[in-house]
């Protein structure tokens, strides 16, 4: 409500556990071999904002190169009309307009211009998505990913694959970076020593970390942290769970091309043997 208010957050979880997904964070109180120090706390940025009654639950992005559209999916809280309209450095691109929509919807968006996302370019199309009161800013990137004859396509040209392990922890904040420009300069100095991408390493990255990856045109291969024990429904669900909210949460991202399920053979034992 408007006005002061007070927000407790009170969360759980025993990275001990061998049940409960916890990466590559030490079961002991110090580091060892390849186990890095614990995070505790709430380690990614958090966030409130008011929303009208009527306003954008969710939206995916689908673009296709050869057509030159993008298609959205979204859910709408209330019943509104739902407007999108693109740009490419400040240049209109197109817009889509539906009346009267309600509950999940699907628009497709024809671009005026084909602006390709690339490695080491980028080349990032601005969103506006407007329903009745509420608007958001965003954006995507026009890009295309195959695989075919072993051989990774973007856009429909061969790449070979520069890719760091990134483990993603720091000195001064373990799990958490210590400011977003440390975040983007992550970016710049895997680029500088010749790496084309990085393998996000049993950590789910902060998101402004993709979003530097979509600006500066690093392709991002992220990975689905696991557990260490045996199998049994309990560990299975928590796993499922956790790869579906993942790859909700960052489908949009142009640079994430990949979700790697298991790591070495560890995560094998997740669905059994």
């Amino acid at each position: 409500m408007e006005g002061e208010n007070v927000v407790v957050v009170h969360a759980e979880d025993d990275t001990r556990s061998p049940f409960i997904p916890s990466g590559k964070q030490s079961g002991l109180y110090d580091s060892f071999g390849c186990m890095y120090t614990r995070t505790t706390g709430i380690w990614q940025t958090v966030w409130l904002e008011f929303v009208p009654k009527n306003y954008i639950k969710k939206a995916k992005y689908y673009p296709d190169v050869q057509a030159g559209t993008l298609t959205i999916h979204a859910d709408f809280v209330g019943t509104g009309n739902f407007l999108v309209q693109a740009s490419f450095e400040g240049e209109p691109m197109g817009e889509v307009s539906l009346k009267n929509v309600s509950g999940f919807t699907v628009a497709t968006l024809h671009l005026k211009e084909k602006h390709l996302w690339e490695i080491g370019k980028g080349g990032l199309y601005d969103l506006i998505l407007q329903y009745n009161e509420d608007v958001v800013h965003s954006y995507f990137g026009l890009r295309s990913i195959e695989y075919t004859n072993y051989k990774f396509l973007l856009n429909g040209k061969s790449v070979f694959q520069r890719l760091v392990l990134d483990q993603g922890f720091y000195p001064d904040g373990v799990y958490t970076a210590p400011s977003d420009a440390e975040l983007e300069a992550d970016v710049d100095r895997s680029m500088a020593m010749g790496f084309n991408g990085a393998r996000l390493h049993k950590k789910v990255f902060e998101q402004r970390f993709l979003y530097w990856a979509d600006k500066l045109g690093m392709l991002i291969m992220e990975d689905i942290p696991c557990f260490w024990g045996e199998p049994n429904e309990i560990a299975q669900e928590h796993f499922e769970k956790q790869m579906y909210e993942i790859v909700d949460r960052d489908i949009n991202h142009p640079a994430v091309f990949y979700w790697v399920i298991f790591n070495e053979t560890w995560g094998l034992k997740t669905f059994g043997k």
